[in-house]
Order: structure tokens, then sequence, then C-alpha cells
């Protein structure tokens, strides 16, 4: 008895510490004076920071003791040792984020007097948070709960031609942003690589060249025939229509691996509703067919394992996957580094299973050459362009973000302790003085654009011992260098918002106004509604967290624990393309949400994956309804 009860006052107070993780105000607050103590400045503070906030405090404490209560217990569900090492992890990113948030720095985590003790609760509360959400979601995916089935023709009809119904479908869904975008949305990005086509900059690789044709070539032929406008909306018609493909064909698949109803809901709901679909395909941008590239490669991958020798011997297959390694490779610079690990690894997960003979053995084959065969062509294309128009190569300083926001940083905090040396090393290839000045925790562009392209590998190498000799001396102001530009990553209590964009830029015209591109009046009164309607979705639970980095993040992480945990090996295969872009995203100049798309439109296939391997005390679904 004494044992329970002890148990049941520290779940209490694991309980009390998540309720002041999600409800208490972390900035400082204004402690009477007469408060002398320490102890009773910290209750002062802590107290001051529930004040205002304890119907939230009450309803999060009761929500959490709830699902404390019910989990307690149940030993299937938990994810196992490293998933609790990844929640303190993250917990202590949450943590930092706070920091970030309120000041550009850590120091308000321990001053003033009470911040010690807010800090702590909130970092024990976030873990226990993040193990009972963790512990829920795989207690519902173990459980094997599903929606009522449904009947009728219209469902008949999905079931016999699913591919064409979703399209269908997906297409009606898309039509008013379809029709109320024209001529498309666009990015700095896409401005710029119009530039490059038309000759008002030079050409340079900084950007995939390849896009750069496939953007500007409808836009000259639209310009040949009196429209530029046309030829822009052509490459937005182009996207739709891949969304509305590439989400059948998500959606057939899900079929076919007998998903739950829930699940394939969840995933037609995401596509119609959220704005990381729909408003993206509307987007002119490298991005939007780098994602649909990604996860028709990850579609294909899944097919691969599950089908084995037979899906060598579908002709569609092969040039699908010949098709997704190609646009991959050729639509984004850190396309062909996934494609490479990807290849690598999975080529020697064939090459193991071949040893076992048969079938095997000719898919090890079969796999090479469709593996290979693209791999060389996108190489030949991106040769043969890069030729044809003279591009002057990309700059090294897209792979060195890191590095080059924890120098400025420390140039900033610890000037004085850098020596003559150090500094001459770091001034050789970046401006030292201009760095300081545009430093911007959250993003590197800012640093970046002061590399000097002209400098070489020994340049380099004196840079990187003069970084190694700061970071030894001050590790905890490279720490928040790091995770202040990419806490995002895995914080989902940011809001962020999917910025349609517009034709028309003040900053561009010189670009857009030549080439005769503008925005077009269409129903702006209705624009504008779905514009609205977009940030307020943005700002819920669902979709918000689609268009939320952090959602596909730790949801990537849990997943991978738990079937670390059951040694489900093979799930982490078709896990490695979306651990891969968040690993990119990390090491990138900025955390956007545009990034993640990639990973999380396949992440109900994804999920559908590990419900079929992974479910406790079975074997794992690896049956194919139809390929």
């Amino acid at each position: 008895m004494r044992k329970k009860a002890m148990s049941g006052a520290a779940l209490t107070l694991l309980c009390f510490c998540a309720a002041c993780a999600l409800s208490m105000d972390f900035a400082p607050a204004a402690v009477p004076e007469s408060l002398i103590s320490r102890a009773g400045q910290a209750l002062g503070n802590l107290a001051m920071s529930l004040n205002t906030r304890m119907l939230t405090f009450t309803a999060c404490f009761a929500a959490c003791l709830a699902l404390a209560l019910f989990l307690r217990g149940k030993e299937a569900e938990k994810p196992g040792a490293l998933f609790h090492i990844c929640c303190a992890l993250i917990a202590g990113v949450w943590l930092m984020a706070q920091g970030f948030q309120r000041g550009n720095s850590l120091a308000v985590l321990k001053a003033p007097a009470g911040q010690l003790l807010k800090s702590a609760l909130y970092l024990i509360g976030s873990i226990f948070l993040l193990e009972l959400a963790g512990r829920a979601l795989l207690l519902f995916l173990d459980s094997g709960a599903d929606l009522p089935a449904c009947g009728g023709k219209l469902c008949g009809l999905f079931r016999r031609r699913p591919f064409a119904a979703y399209f269908v479908c997906f297409l009606i869904f898309c039509l008013p942003t379809w029709i109320l975008c024209y001529p498309g949305y666009m990015v700095t990005d896409s401005y710029v690589q119009l530039a490059y086509y038309f000759q008002i900059y030079e050409f340079a690789g900084q950007l995939p060249p390849v896009h750069t044709l496939l953007i500007g070539i409808p836009v000259r032929i639209g310009r040949a025939v009196g429209s530029g406008n046309l030829g822009l909306y052509s490459v937005v018609c182009m996207q739709m229509l891949c969304l509305c493909a590439l989400s059948a064909y998500l959606m057939k698949t899900l079929d076919a691996f007998g998903a739950p109803r829930w699940l394939k809901l969840f995933a037609f709901l995401t596509v119609v509703i959220s704005p990381s679909h729909i408003v993206q395909a509307a987007l002119v941008s490298k991005d939007t067919p780098y994602s649909y590239a990604v996860l028709l490669y990850l579609l294909e991958i899944v097919w691969m394992f599950r089908l084995g020798d037979a899906y060598w011997k579908s002709r569609t297959h092969r040039l699908l996957l010949a098709l997704s390694i190609v646009m991959t490779m050729l639509l984004r610079q850190n396309g062909k580094y996934l494609i490479y690990v990807c290849t690598l690894v999975y080529g020697i997960v064939l090459l193991v299973r071949s040893r076992r003979g048969g079938g095997e053995r000719r898919s090890l084959r079969s796999a090479l050459v469709f593996f290979l065969c693209p791999i060389v062509l996108a190489l030949a294309i991106a040769k043969a362009v890069d030729l044809r128009y003279d591009i002057i190569p990309g700059s090294r300083r897209e792979a060195l973000s890191v590095p080059f926001q924890q120098t400025a940083r420390c140039l900033i905090h610890h000037g004085d302790d850098v020596t003559a040396e150090e500094y001459e090393a770091i001034n050789a290839i970046l401006d030292c003085e201009e760095i300081t000045k545009y430093y911007w925790p959250m993003d590197s562009s800012g640093v970046k654009q002061f590399y000097r392209d002209e400098t070489g590998i020994p340049e380099l190498m004196r840079y990187f011992g003069a970084w190694l000799r700061m970071g030894l001396r001050h590790p905890m102001t490279y720490l928040e260098a790091t995770m202040n530009q990419n806490y995002p990553l895995f914080s989902p209590w940011m809001v962020w918002t999917k910025d349609h964009g517009r034709t028309d830029s003040p900053r561009h015209t010189h670009i857009s106004g030549p080439l005769g591109l503008h925005d077009v009046n269409v129903a702006d009164d209705l624009e504008d509604f779905l514009r609205g309607l977009d940030e307020v979705l943005c700002m819920l639970p669902f979709p918000g967290l689609c268009v939320n980095s952090a959602g596909t993040t730790l949801l990537l992480i849990l997943l991978c624990c738990g079937a670390i945990r059951r040694r489900r090996w093979e799930f982490l295969l078709y896990t490695l393309p979306g651990l891969l872009t968040v690993g990119t995203i990390f090491l990138a100049p900025v955390v956007d949400p545009r990034f993640i798309f990639p990973a999380s439109y396949g992440m109900p296939l994804v999920v559908c994956l590990y419900r079929n391997l992974c479910r406790t005390g079975k074997a794992g679904d690896k049956t194919v309804n139809a390929a």
C-alpha cells in the first residue's frame, strides 16, 4: 500500500510539472520586494507566472493525470530506453527555445530569482509530457482501432478504381486555389531563377539549374504566344496535376497495404485541407517538385521491398523508380546526397538478402540496374546543362551554415578572446566586421553572404582549425548558435503559416516587369478569404502540425524508437528518406516548413507500415492487396 501511495504521489507531481510546462508564462515575473528570501522569490515568480492561467493549468493537469492513470501498468506500449533519452534531449531543446524566444540567450533560464525553479519544472514536465504522448500514440497504433466500414456505390467505386476515383476527388478540391492563384505564387528563388534563364543575372549553380529550365522554358514559350503569365501558369497546372496524381497513388498504396480507415481519412483530409499541399502546389518553387520526387521515391521503395522480385516485373514500377531518382537528384542540390545514401543502404540490404538465393538474387541484379542507371543519367543531364549554359559553379557556403553561425556568435560574445591568428584565419574566408553586424540567430543567410568565394582549401583548413579551437573554449556559445537556429525543427509550439506569396514583388520588378509577369484580379475577395482561412487552419492542432516541421520530426523519432525496441529493422528502411530530410534541414541556412514537406507528405504511409510491422505480439502484416 505504501508503494502504491508513493507511486501515485510521484505521478501527481509529474503531472503537476507537465501542466506547468504547458501553461506557465516563462518570462520573469515582477516579484514583490517583501519576499526577501530566494526561496520566497522563486515561489512568488512561479505563482505569478501561473496566476492568470489557472484555468489552463487545471485543465492540463486533469488531462495529464487522467492519461497517466490510464497508461499506468500498460507495459506493451513503452518505447524503451532509447525513447527516454530522446525525450530528455527534445525537452532540453524546448527549454532552450524558451530562452531564445525571450532574448536570444539562455540567461533567462536561470536569472532572475525563480527562473531556475521554473526551468527545472519545465524540463521535467516536458520529458513526462513527451513520454505520455508517445506511449499513448503507440498504444493507439497497437490497438487496431478503426472507423466503421463504409458502404454504398461511391465507396465501392473507390475500392474498384482507387487511383482514378481519388485523382478526380483531389482535382475537385484543388480547383478553387488552382483558379484563384492565376498566374501562380512565387518566392525570391523563383525570381532569381528566371533572371538566370533570361540572362538578367549570370547563370549560377546556386539554385538547381534543371529546375531553372523547367520554369524558364514555359515562361519563354508563354511570352512567345503573347503572355508570360500563361507560361508561368502552365508550371502551376503541372504541379497541381502532380499533386493530385501522387496523392491518389499514396491513397491507392494505403489501400493495398491494408491501412485503417482512420489513417486513410487523415491522409485525405491532410491533402484537401492543409495549406502544406494545395497552396504549396500553387507556389512556383524548387521545393514543390522536389517534395513530389521524394514522395514518389518513398512509394516505389516501399513497393520494392514489399513485392520482392515481382516488383521488377512491372514496367510501370521500374519507370517510376527511375523517374523519382532522376528528379530527386536534379531538383535540389542536396537531393543527390539523399539518393547516394539511400542507394548504398538499400543496396547493402538487398545484397545481404540475396545470399538466401532464388528471387532475391534477381532482385539484386535488377536493383543495381535501376538504381545506378538513373543516377548516371541524372549526373549526365546535370553536366550537359552546365556545359550548355556555361553555369557558374555553386558556392561552398551553402554547406557551411552551422559553423558560420557559430563563428559569428562567438565573435559577437567573445570577441576579446579571439586571437589574432584565429581572427586572420576567419577573415580570410568571411568578412569579420560584416558578419557581426548581419548575424541573425535563426537564419545564416546574413552571415554566409559574406563568404569569400575565391578562397581555396588551404584557407578553409586554417579556418576550421580556428573554429575548432574557439569551440573548445566556448562550447555553450556554439550550442546556442546551433539550437537557436534549429529549435523550430523540434518545437511544436511555434505557429507557422504557409505564405501564399504573390506574382508581383516590389523587390523584383526588374525581373517580373520585362518578363510580363503580374498579378491578375480573378476574385480578390474570395482569394483573401482563402488566405485568411489558411492562416486560421495553421493555428489549429490539425492541420497546423502538418505545416509545422516539428510534427513530422517528433513522429519519425517516436516511430523509429518503437520499431527499434520491437526489433522491426525493416521499418527503418522506410524512414531513411525522412530522416535524411530532417538531417539536411538541421544543416540548412534556415528552418522553413516547406523544407520538411518531402518527409511529411509520406508520413501516412510510414505510419501504416509501422502499424503493419510493429504491432505488439504480431508478426506484421506483409500482405499486399494489389500492385
